[in-house]
């Protein structure tokens, strides 16, 4: 992915970049790192990874129809 190996605020810049809006570009790059802090030692690790990774999806989803919408406007 385009984001490896940067800090946290330019992955959102590279999304921004891209034509996100910050706050979608923000959840996009919250969900990505809870998606790969790997598994971790709970309870329901299997559950909770799959939630992580349907999070990541949505973000990234609202984030695509969000930048459709921004560009229909112009």
């Amino acid at each position: 992915m385009i984001t490896d190996n940067l800090t946290y605020e330019d992955r959102v810049e590279a999304l921004i970049e891209l034509g996100a809006d910050r706050t979608d570009a923000q959840a996009v790059v919250d969900a990505e790192d809870s998606v790969n802090q790997g598994m971790q030692p709970e309870t329901h690790a299997f559950s909770m990874q799959m939630y992580r990774k349907e999070r990541l999806d949505k973000a990234r989803q609202t984030m695509a129809n969000n930048i459709v919408k921004k560009g229909n406007q112009l």
